[in-house]
């Protein structure tokens, strides 16, 4: 017979079983050198409470520059941005978007001059955040940030 303790655990259990099937995710992909200090090596990213840096990512070099995490169903997510360059902030903004239940998000991170979702095929949005002209490496230089996402399980494929 199941006591009182073990009918409480045994709830508990089965009740994260279900919350795990239906949290959304996010998956950040930068897309350039997270070892070049001209490039993303001094991103710094800042999401529900969590600090995560070009470090976090591990080395780009292997070619493992991907960080998978758990977000919200719903509300708005909204992540901090900080790119230092030689010990000097570079850039500062911020990046938000309205999030889905049981979505799988991308996040793409860029340091170029022009928008990249020009070129995206199922992207949501995308942001600016200008760096600063002694930081850039080319006139309108900005770090560019686009998402787009997809239902969990769903087959499409960006």
């Amino acid at each position: 017979m199941v006591n009182m303790v073990e009918r409480v655990l045994l709830l508990a259990a089965a009740a994260a079983l279900l919350a795990c099937g239906e949290s959304s995710t996010l998956e950040i992909r930068p897309r350039g050198s997270l070892s070049d200090s001209t490039e993303l090596a001094g991103l710094h990213l800042s999401i529900r409470g969590r600090s995560i840096t070009a470090h976090d990512f591990g080395p780009d070099e292997a070619g493992l520059t991907e960080f998978k995490l758990t977000v919200p169903n719903s509300g708005r997510i909204d992540i901090g941005v900080r790119l230092d360059q030689y010990g000097r902030l570079a850039a500062e903004g911020n990046v938000s978007w309205e999030l889905a239940p049981e979505f799988e998000w991308g996040l793409d991170i860029f340091r170029t001059t022009s928008d990249p979702m020009d070129m995206c095929l199922g992207c949501a949005g995308s942001v600016e955040i200008p760096i600063q002209a002694w930081a850039a490496n080319e006139p309108r230089e900005s770090l560019w940030f686009a998402w787009g996402g997809k239902p969990k399980g769903s087959d499409i494929v960006f």
